[in-house]
């Protein structure tokens, strides 16, 4: 399944791969799940919805490693995130939207 990766380690998004799975989803963001509550409507990202690691903020390697996603009333994330789509049925499905406009949304934090 395809996700859009912001990774602020290497300040880039991307596509990454996932089989789905839970674990796998945690790999990509460095720890156990947190959903990141924002309008994607209003962002471009329709249907699509965030995941960071829910002990980002508590963990010293990701902790340092901080970005904005443009107009979210949050100071920061901290590690990875990604881009996943939702089914009308709550389902996970590939992310759909493009890495450039997720680029744009993203501030690195310093």
């Amino acid at each position: 399944m395809r996700v859009v990766q912001v990774d602020p380690a290497l300040r880039m998004v991307s596509a990454a791969e996932s089989d789905g799975s839970l674990r796998s989803l945690q790999a990509l963001v460095g720890g156990p799940l947190q959903i990141v509550p924002f309008q994607p409507v209003r962002r471009g990202l329709r249907g699509h919805h965030l995941y960071v690691s829910e002990t980002g903020r508590l963990n010293p390697r990701l902790a340092v490693q901080r970005w904005h996603l443009r107009g979210w009333h949050e100071k920061y994330m901290c590690g990875p995130g990604i881009f996943l789509m939702s089914t009308p049925d709550g389902d996970e499905a590939p992310a759909t939207v493009s890495i450039a406009d997720v680029a744009r949304l993203v501030t690195w934090v310093d």
